[in-house]
């Protein structure tokens, strides 16, 4: 079984990935109780190492990966975003942008 039927048996909503490039780019929709819903959408950027075989695509799984972070990329994800939204709704985006695999903590100050 993979992570993606492994969250969905427990009831585990995903953002940032999935089975197609259209399924990583759907958020995780949460409701809240008579106010509304918390919409989350997970992406990375290949600038932080996410490596470009991670990608999602039209037949493959993986996770939602931007080719950048230039303004036209942010427009487009916020017009998906403002499309989508409805009243009472909250987004939270969280964007992968650091670098993978790597300590950059600095010294330790004891």
């Amino acid at each position: 079984m993979d992570i993606l039927d492994a969250f969905a048996a427990v009831g585990l909503h995903t953002a940032g990935a999935g089975r197609h490039v259209d399924a990583a780019a759907a958020p995780a929709v949460l409701p809240v109780a008579g106010a509304g819903r918390v919409r989350v959408y997970g992406l990375a950027t290949a600038s932080s190492g996410v490596p470009a075989y991670w990608a999602a695509g039209a037949d493959r799984p993986g996770i939602l990966l931007l080719p950048d972070l230039s303004d036209r990329q942010i427009d487009e994800i916020a017009i998906r975003i403002r499309r989508a939204k409805r009243p009472g709704d909250a987004v939270v985006v969280s964007i992968h942008w650091c670098v993978e695999s790597g300590d950059r903590s600095g010294p330790r100050r004891d």
